[in-house]
């Protein structure tokens, strides 16, 4: 009995390093995504329209353009429905939507 514990210890041991390699890779090309499209700019719904400008993001955030939602996120910020939504874009993104000149 003592010899079937010793081996579901040992085989649980090696299923848990042999998991780690795949997480780290997950990881690093999530990483890879964010760091090639990062936020540099909010565009503040209730701003739109006005001659305000976008506020500059100095921390590292996700480019609202490549998250699954991002149609009805552009649609109810353009069309103004959600007044609390904030757009948080990178500046390639913005220049194609016609945000910035």
């Amino acid at each position: 009995m003592l010899l079937l514990w010793d081996y579901f210890i040992y085989s649980a041991r090696a299923m848990k390093s042999d998991r780690r390699p795949q997480l780290m890779t997950k990881t690093q090309a999530a990483d890879e995504v964010v760091l090639r499209c990062r936020a540099d700019f909010i565009f503040d719904a209730q701003a739109h329209g006005s001659n305000s400008r976008p506020i500059k993001v100095l921390s590292e955030c996700m480019c609202d353009f490549r998250r699954p939602d991002w149609e009805s996120r552009w649609n109810d910020w353009n069309s103004r429905l959600n007044p609390y939504l904030n757009l948080f874009l990178c500046a390639e993104h913005a220049r194609q939507l016609g945000l910035l000149k």
